[in-house]
């Protein structure tokens, strides 16, 4: 499985912009979509939710792994 970062945004009825960044495993990136919004939507409240079903934008990218230079010793 593969990691992907996916942020969502959506307009406040009384904050303004708001939003959250989940870091999700997945085997695809519509995978990742699909389970970071799942997530993100059952943590909003009743009127919060209805603010995000009008305009919610979401942004995934996979994340980098690291390398780790110290397996590669001689």
């Amino acid at each position: 499985m593969k990691e992907y970062s996916v942020q969502f945004r959506y307009d406040h009825r009384r904050f303004g912009p708001e939003g959250r960044t989940l870091r999700v495993k997945a085997t695809s990136i519509s995978a990742a979509i699909s389970r970071g919004t799942r997530e993100f939507l059952l943590g909003l409240g009743r009127k919060e939710r209805f603010d995000a079903n009008k305009k919610l934008s979401v942004l995934a990218l996979p994340v980098k792994e690291k390398s780790d230079a110290s397996s590669e010793t001689i």
